[in-house]
């Protein structure tokens, strides 16, 4: 199961990471390949 936009979001406020920021180790885009939480945030607010 691909973890959704939201919780993707929420990680990164979790752990304080920046959107576009991801560090590779990170394992949240995996099933996502080119996916990164900067477009994530981008492509939610124009939902």
């Amino acid at each position: 199961m691909e973890p959704s936009l939201d919780d993707t979001r929420q990680y990164a406020r979790d752990k304080n990471i920046k959107f576009g920021e991801l560090p590779m180790a990170v394992e949240v885009g995996d099933t996502a390949p080119d996916f990164t939480l900067y477009d994530a945030d981008k492509k939610a607010d124009h939902l």
